[in-house]
Order: C-alpha cells, then structure tokens, then sequence
C-alpha cells in the first residue's frame, strides 16, 4: 500500500484530487499495522474506503470467486 500511497501523494500534490481505494473486511486490510499507516496515507492523499460487512454482491471480487467455485473447482 506504500507504493500507493506515494502515487497518491503525487496526484494529490499536483492535481489536489484524493485517490480512493475500496476494500473489503478482510482482516489483513483492518490488521493493527495497517491501521497503524492510515493517518499518513491520508495525509499522503489516499483515502481508504471499506465496504459494509457481509455486503458481497458490492464486492467485484466476490463475482470472480463465484465463477472458479461454481464452474472451474468444481
């Protein structure tokens, strides 16, 4: 998210615009060290922004999964 974040700082330097990123509940996305950084990616310019729980049909991912679990592993 590093690396992110300094594209984010640079758009945000030169344009003022904020970079979003979506993600869901997954605990490595809320971890205490990730929670750790979310005030200086912010002030880096990039915003993080988290799904509702148990809110699947939001998350694109979820359709992929779908797909391998229904068609490909089975």
């Amino acid at each position: 998210m590093d690396w992110i974040a300094e594209l984010a700082s640079e758009t945000f330097q030169t344009t003022g615009r904020m970079t979003v990123v979506v993600q869901d509940n997954g605990s490595i996305h809320k971890s205490h060290l990730t929670r750790q950084q979310w005030q200086r990616w912010q002030a880096q310019g990039l915003f993080l922004f988290f799904l509702p729980p148990y809110c699947s049909e939001m998350n694109r991912i979820e359709e992929q999964w779908h797909q391998l679990k229904t068609h490909e592993i089975a």
